[in-house]
């Protein structure tokens, strides 16, 4: 739902849903990547990062996809 709402430009309904997530599961990479890219997208950069450092750690470093892909849109080395 947070995807959906976040797809749509409704970033207020797509931080609920992805904080609801979070609450769930914390270590949810997927949504950990996607809330990442939408703070990065809405210009709260200090808030990707700070996915992008928990993506880090839930990942054991830069291995898994949902890191990357993250990194490249906070670099700005990638699309959205």
């Amino acid at each position: 739902m947070g995807l959906a709402h976040h797809k749509l430009g409704q970033a207020d309904a797509a931080r609920d849903w992805y904080d609801r997530a979070l609450a769930a599961d914390p270590y949810h990479r997927l949504t950990l990547s996607f809330y990442g890219m939408m703070h990065a997208e809405t210009g709260a950069k200090d808030k990707a990062v700070e996915m992008l450092r928990r993506l880090w750690s839930v990942c054991g470093g830069d291995t898994c996809s949902e890191f990357r892909a993250l990194y490249l849109v906070v670099t700005g080395s990638g699309g959205s």
